[in-house]
């Protein structure tokens, strides 16, 4: 099958096209002919081993895919071959082997697809939907005003929507560009702002996944008795916080809370979440924006992501 490996850390160019056996699954996995892989901000900091985990070289990226189930496991009863899926690989821990023509998923962590979502559609939805809906669900957004920074983003565009749909009293994206700034009010913000303008802002409830001195103006934008929510690859790196910010949290009772999509999962409960966003993306509920590249761009597409030149969800088609 062909495969996009790394062999070594390093820039894009270490994304190489390879030839690869085709993976067998285990008595509770299935195989699946990807048909869309997913890419994810992550997985540029892992490709420079800069990241919390770290790939065994060589090794093929990619956390998430859609295709159609080619072989099951014989502990597999619930799913079949021929059946068009979603396969969240990171939600069970399998951070690899998505950028491939073929790849085995735990079968828990794989979901049938409406025969009206595409494939390339579904990407969006299985790690980063589900970040987005678990995000929301731990906010209790109803009735709140809400901040959303990187709202052009695959996580950012889909949390916007789904604080509409969980009744959110009023949401200001944060975007870089001003047609990421269209795209959020298209979804439903009711302002979107460059991040110069985070400044002087006052909202119950900020969601950030750009860290930094973003991440301050963030908090500086919660209002007494809110809570700032952080999130995602670079809110990892370090970060002082210092006087005006410490003032902040305890004068202010401020929350200063972390989030992470792997310590929602629930493995009893997942398929049905991702059916949730299934359904709402076929009820016209929920828009998918992609930006799509043939699996053997797999280079530019992780160039186009660090460079902050996408809109939502990035994505690998295999042909």
């Amino acid at each position: 099958m062909k495969a996009i490996r790394i062999a070594r850390f390093g820039g894009p160019d270490v994304l190489e096209v390879a030839d690869m056996p085709i993976p067998q699954p285990a008595a509770d996995e299935v195989l699946i002919r990807v048909a869309a892989a997913g890419v994810n901000f992550a997985e540029t900091l892992m490709r420079e081993d800069r990241y919390v985990a770290s790939y065994a070289l060589p090794a093929i990226p990619g956390s998430e895919v859609a295709g159609t189930i080619e072989a099951v496991g014989a502990e597999v009863a619930d799913l079949a071959p021929g059946q068009r899926v979603g396969a969240a690989l990171a939600a069970s821990g399998k951070l690899h082997g998505g950028y491939a023509q073929f790849v085995t998923a735990k079968a828990w962590a794989v979901a049938p697809l409406p025969d009206r979502l595409g494939f390339a559609d579904a990407t969006a939805l299985l790690v980063q939907g589900a970040t987005a809906q678990y995000l929301v669900r731990s906010a209790a957004v109803r009735d709140r005003s809400v901040l959303i920074t990187a709202a052009g983003g695959g996580v950012g565009s889909l949390l916007v929507q789904l604080a509409r749909h969980h009744g959110a009293a009023r949401i200001v994206a944060v975007a870089s560009s001003q047609a990421k700034r269209d795209l959020a009010t298209a979804n439903g913000a009711d302002a979107a702002i460059a991040y110069a303008d985070i400044a002087g802002a006052s909202f119950d409830i900020a969601c950030d996944s750009v860290g930094g001195e973003t991440l301050l103006a963030c908090l500086g934008a919660v209002a007494p008795g809110g809570t700032l929510f952080v999130y995602g690859a670079p809110c990892l790196a370090p970060l002082t916080l210092g006087a005006v910010a410490m003032r902040k949290l305890v004068l202010g009772n401020v929350s200063l809370r972390g989030f992470a999509f792997a310590r929602h999962v629930d493995r009893d409960t997942l398929r049905a979440d991702l059916q949730a966003l299934f359904a709402l993306c076929v009820d016209g509920d929920l828009r998918i924006t992609t930006t799509c590249f043939a699996l053997d761009e797999a280079a530019a597409a992780h160039r186009a992501i660090q460079e902050r030149d996408t809109l939502g969800k990035v994505v690998l088609l295999s042909a």
